[in-house]
């Protein structure tokens, strides 16, 4: 990697890939004082006369958190959507939950669904999630259907990805677009549990294993009596 001369120096000249690393030792610290500021400027280049992909999520990034630059959510959807344009998976599910939640556009399920779909396609782990959601619930498309429920949140929680886990133990357990299968259930469930994002505190260990039981101790029970 160049030094921060010479990346200056290639910054300087149009260089997108060098103004992308610019900007990146500006917002890291890296080789050069700390400066949100100035890492927008550069992504902004980068972002714009370049073309970059990974600039414009950067940028999007800026202007969504409002770092280095006043928060404008109209910006950021702008600039997740042109990275999206561009094929960067990240941004298609990012710009799939502005459409969904009417960030910097207005709410439009149909359009989230698309966007999701796109970055599930592609293995997103996220984008999969909420794929299966949207089958769930039927967001953003004619009608529900839990058996595509069922198979995104499988390809989700496969990835590690808990909440998905925890939903697709539900369906199991609930026989719902899947066969029912109570050990299945329970065993997504503990899975859930394993890959929760934030460390349970004490009293709240095992949380979700204890309620995959108990359901699936009441669905013993209703079809035995």
């Amino acid at each position: 990697m160049p030094n921060i001369r010479q990346l200056r120096a290639l910054a300087a000249n149009g260089f997108g890939t060098a103004q992308v690393e610019l900007g990146l030792c500006y917002a890291e610290g890296k080789g050069v004082a700390q400066n949100s500021a100035e890492a927008v400027k550069w992504f902004q280049l980068a972002a714009t006369e370049y073309g970059s992909p990974t600039a414009q999520i950067l940028l999007a990034q800026c202007y969504e958190a409002g770092i280095g630059v006043r928060q404008d959510s109209v910006m950021a959807a702008k600039w997740y959507l042109a990275a999206a344009q561009e094929g960067l998976v990240e941004a298609q599910y990012q710009i799939g939950l502005c459409y969904g939640s009417g960030m910097g556009v207005p709410e439009n399920l149909s359009e989230a669904f698309t966007w999701f779909r796109a970055a599930a396609d592609k293995g997103h782990a996220g984008a999969q999630y909420a794929v299966a959601m949207c089958y769930a619930h039927g967001r953003g498309i004619p009608s529900k259907n839990m058996s595509e429920a069922a198979k995104w949140y499988r390809m989700a929680a496969e990835q590690g990805h808990s909440e998905a886990s925890a939903e697709l133990g539900i369906l199991y357990i609930q026989g719902d677009g899947v066969e029912q299968n109570l050990e299945e259930g329970i065993k997504w469930g503990k899975r859930a549990e394993a890959t929760k994002p934030i460390q349970p505190t004490a009293s709240g260990c095992f949380g979700l294993v204890i309620m995959f039981v108990l359901a699936a101790s009441i669905c013993v029970s209703l079809t035995t009596s």
